[in-house]
């Protein structure tokens, strides 16, 4: 469980520094109007949020391990 929490970090971690690159750094979200870029801030948002849930998990987890 800790190492898709890890993953799940690493994925959405990558994903936010597409975005940064591509709305400030290369203003590409502004030549092409037709791609949705808060979409994909959403989506990392969503990706961020599912490895905080996780993390939390598995913490609880190894925790609940420890207690008993």
């Amino acid at each position: 469980m800790q190492v898709a929490a890890i993953l799940s970090f690493a994925g959405s971690s990558s994903a936010a520094g597409v975005v940064i690159l591509f709305q400030k750094d290369v203003l590409f979200c502004r030549r092409y109007p037709q791609l949705s870029c808060g979409k994909y801030e959403l989506a990392i948002a969503c990706a961020f949020l599912s490895w905080a849930l996780s993390a939390t998990s598995a913490l609880i987890m190894f925790w609940l391990l420890a207690a008993f």
